[in-house]
């Protein structure tokens, strides 16, 4: 999230891109992205769980 973004400001860039990458590679693996995506093509609010 911002956190990261936020962290990587001073990284050199391929480190910041490695670091990035790992985040979001743990960002979208998450039951909730799921849940917000097929929401989304259902036309309905999401039901988070926090997972």
């Amino acid at each position: 999230g911002k956190d990261a973004m936020f962290r990587s400001q001073d990284m050199p860039f391929l480190d910041a891109l490695e670091y990035l990458h790992h985040n979001l590679t743990l960002a979208l693996s998450t039951e909730d992205v799921a849940e917000g995506v097929q929401a989304f093509f259902e036309r309905r609010e999401p039901r988070w769980t926090g997972r």
